[in-house]
């Protein structure tokens, strides 16, 4: 079901909530690992000159990930680009995962270049309305990929902001939508918020952008720190 996360339980160490790495919060919520993947040179080179290459790319990741922690305590989180990132790391690699932060995220690879400045980066990902969707777009276009048939995924929550004028917030919308649909009777948290300012930074000013921060933190020591108490 898509919740707005907004009052959740919090964990023993919620003042540790931001910059929540020190040994405490560690051994009080739950394992911690910030894996250094290369992305920016994935952002940078390959996405920019993504097309049949963005698969495989992609897909290189999980492989990453696996051997950090176990499953129910490792998490995710990025932005824009990053979000399509989180996107298929839900759809790909979901097993994965304890919990995803998807932030003002890029989703519908078949309809990105009717939105907003989509249009100009059919250079970098390929022009859907074209061969390119069946030959590889289709293949990392999380909202085309979801398993309707998964019992369950990891609780994933889902930020944007309504005045994001480079990714639209229907990217986030229609993603939180049809896992609702979808997920129905199944075990599919989805948690939505959506800042009404910000723009693509999804925050107007320092104190949204530490009130965000604080937000997805939240969630992800939230849900690690019950995942791990079921272990």
């Amino acid at each position: 079901m898509a919740t707005l996360w907004k009052d959740s339980p919090r964990c023993s160490c919620r003042s540790h909530r931001v910059f929540g790495y020190s040994c405490s919060a560690l051994h009080k919520c739950a394992d911690f690992v910030f894996a250094c993947l290369h992305i920016a040179s994935i952002i940078c080179v390959s996405f920019h000159a993504m097309r049949p290459r963005g698969y495989a790319i992609l897909r290189s990741v999980p492989s990453s990930t696996w051997f950090a922690l176990d499953d129910a305590r490792r998490t995710c989180a990025s932005t824009t680009k990053g979000g399509l990132l989180m996107g298929n790391m839900y759809t790909m690699a979901p097993e994965l995962f304890g919990a995803i932060h998807c932030a003002v995220p890029l989703l519908d690879m078949k309809r990105f270049n009717t939105l907003l400045a989509g249009a100009s980066w059919m250079a970098e990902y390929g022009n859907p309305d074209t061969d390119d969707w069946d030959n590889f777009l289709h293949k990392y276009s999380p909202y085309h990929n979801i398993d309707i048939n998964r019992e369950s995924y990891p609780p994933i929550l889902f930020t944007t902001s309504t005045k994001d004028d480079r990714v639209h917030p229907a990217h986030a919308r229609k993603m939180v939508k049809k896992l609702w649909d979808l997920g129905e009777g199944k075990e599919w948290p989805v948690y939505y918020y959506e800042n009404i300012e910000g723009g693509h930074g999804g925050a107007a000013d320092a104190k949204q952008s530490a009130f965000m921060t604080s937000l997805a933190h939240d969630f992800m020591f939230d849900t690690l720190t019950k995942n791990a108490e079921k272990m």
